[in-house]
């Protein structure tokens, strides 16, 4: 019978619990206040549940094939909303950090804007990894797992490395 393993379970039960509340609390605020924000959030937390319940039903029936092609479409769908929000979140700071206008503390809003995105979409890039991470080569899982504190400190460098 096939098994999660600890890191398996760990990286599914955050990824679980945080988009179900983010799903619940959004939907509630979707209701009262329809505005496009929450219904960003609400569709990027049923991405991240489907992704999730998708990983570990296939790990219970690893000959569907609709379910591998179900699996591939949202991994590869999570990773490139990641993707995208890394590197706005990244150039947002970079503007942020070199703005020279009239007012001074309009760049340090920039960054500190950036930084609060930069980490829930560093964590939507890396997910997909983590919720199949027995199943990875171990090549990939070695690499997955260096890039996970580069890209953890990469704002922080790259704003020390601007302000030099």
């Amino acid at each position: 019978m096939p098994r999660l393993t600890r890191l398996e379970l760990l990286v599914h039960g955050l990824a679980e619990g945080v988009a179900g509340f983010l799903f619940v609390s959004s939907l509630f605020s979707l209701l009262r206040n329809p505005e496009p924000y929450w219904l960003l959030l609400t569709v990027l937390a049923s991405l991240v549940l489907a992704l999730s319940l998708t990983a570990v039903v296939r790990r219970f029936r690893p000959g569907a094939r609709g379910l591998r092609n179900l699996e591939i479409a949202l991994s590869a769908l999570v990773a490139l909303i990641g993707l995208v929000g890394v590197i706005a979140t990244l150039a947002f700071m970079i503007s942020g950090a070199t703005y020279k206008g009239l007012s001074p503390d309009a760049g340090g809003m920039a960054v500190v804007a950036a930084l609060a995105f930069y980490y829930p979409a560093a964590a939507l890039l890396l997910l997909p990894f983590g919720l199949n991470a027995s199943r990875l080569p171990g090549r990939v899982r070695r690499w997955v797992l260096l890039a996970c504190p580069v890209i953890a400190l990469l704002p922080i460098g790259l704003l020390v490395g601007i302000r030099l």
